[in-house]
């Protein structure tokens, strides 16, 4: 089985912010508090990851279906993005 690497996917300044499963796409958010501490913020992902349960690995190990997983809310959501003509005004 080959290991699967962490990847961080966004920073705020030199602080990654957002990491995620390249297998599974489970993400990990930063915690605000930690948004100034660089290696905490690392540490803290790195952490995180090495604690969750990728899908994959269950796939590969009990030989079911990955249909057999519910899709992440996340990716059923649209966002808007950041060149929205959409304003907001009081």
């Amino acid at each position: 089985m080959v290991d699967v690497q962490l990847v961080f996917l966004q920073y705020v300044g030199k602080t990654p912010s957002l990491a995620g499963c390249p297998k599974c796409r489970l993400k990990f958010f930063t915690p605000e508090q930690l948004l100034k501490q660089p290696e905490a913020a690392a540490q803290y992902l790195r952490e995180k990851f090495s604690l969750h349960t990728c899908k994959w690995e269950i796939v590969e190990e009990t030989g079911s279906s990955l249909a057999q997983f519910p899709r992440p809310q996340w990716q059923n959501m649209s966002f808007m993005s950041a060149h929205s003509t959409t304003s907001y005004t009081r």
